[in-house]
């Protein structure tokens, strides 16, 4: 073992040992530690906090003015550091704290797992949207969830015992057909499969509206639908009004299937990621903006197939 792994080894004990402290307080006060710390790192990330703003002005445009933009941005990062917090201590959650999350749509999900091809959700960086899969395994399903590796094996280490939870599987995008072959090796087990499809494809996705500019989105859940035949249920989570924290899962998403591949993945991608754009609009305050999900966007051409990303 060398210098870098003892050290590695080191760091991480000590970040097990913080998190382990933090999960000892009441919720109230982890909340608002977490605000308080996401209001600090923000004001010292310039970078991030203009990403957020440039997001928000891309969005909504004119509608939204100087001062209702300074609002949603407090209400942004407030909630990313309360949600923050909740992820980053989700082992160390009482059990009350996920009995009290609801549920509207349960028997959507009941219905399209009877069908034994597994259930693709589709979702978005929306609300706590890391206490999904840990609220479904509690209610006996089994749940994979596509995400991003770390780009540190510290960070993936730390990643893994935060949310280690029995009936949650993380299946990383890459390598793709590594991924490809566990997603559908999932769906044939009946299982959930968890896919936010609201970040910016590097490759191999396709171009549809979004806010009304073109962006480059993952085509994945259509896909991996049509090759399986398992059906398509939105499911989000929000935080409603009183601060309870409740899981919205959708009919299931009747596919366009009418023999020209491209377009109908072209437009059952649009209906998905139309069905995203008003779940952020309805609740602008618990979306992930600090991703550039418009970095690569371009004017939206009427009438016109969106073209494949290479």
């Amino acid at each position: 073992m060398n210098i870098k792994q003892y050290v590695d080894r080191g760091i991480l004990r000590i970040l097990k040992i913080g998190v382990s402290l933090l999960g000892l307080l009441p919720l109230g006060l982890l909340h608002l530690i977490g605000k308080w710390s996401a209001s600090f790192v923000f004001f010292l990330l310039k970078k991030r906090r203009d990403i957020i703003l440039e997001n928000l002005k891309l969005a909504f445009g004119p509608s939204l003015d100087k001062k209702e933009l300074k609002r949603l941005y407090r209400e942004i990062v407030s909630n990313i550091g309360k949600g923050s917090m909740e992820a980053l201590t989700l082992r160390f959650l009482p059990d009350r704290f996920f009995d009290d999350i609801d549920v509207t749509g349960l028997d959507y999900l009941r219905d399209a797992a009877n069908q034994g091809k597994g259930v693709i959700a589709v979702s978005a960086h929306l609300g706590n949207f890391a206490l999904i899969g840990r609220k479904l395994s509690r209610l006996g399903y089994r749940f994979n969830d596509i995400n991003r590796d770390p780009h540190s094996q510290l960070a993936t280490k730390m990643f893994e015992w935060v949310t280690q939870c029995e009936g949650v599987n993380y299946i990383p995008d890459k390598p793709k057909n590594l991924c490809l072959r566990k997603s559908i090796e999932c769906l044939k087990k009946g299982e959930i499969l968890f896919i936010p499809d609201d970040l910016s494809a590097v490759s191999g996705g396709i171009y549809v509206d979004f806010f009304g500019y073109e962006v480059p989105t993952f085509k994945g859940p259509v896909t991996l639908s049509m090759r399986s035949g398992a059906p398509i249920l939105p499911l989000f989570i929000v935080w409603d009004d009183d601060g309870r924290q409740r899981m919205i899962i959708e009919p299931p998403i009747p596919l366009i299937r009418e023999g020209r591949i491209e377009e109908d993945i072209y437009r059952n991608i649009s209906h998905i990621t139309k069905i995203i754009e008003g779940y952020i609009r309805k609740y602008p305050a618990q979306w992930w903006w600090v991703h550039r999900r418009w970095k690569r966007r371009r004017e939206k051409r009427n009438n016109q197939i969106a073209q494949n990303i290479p």
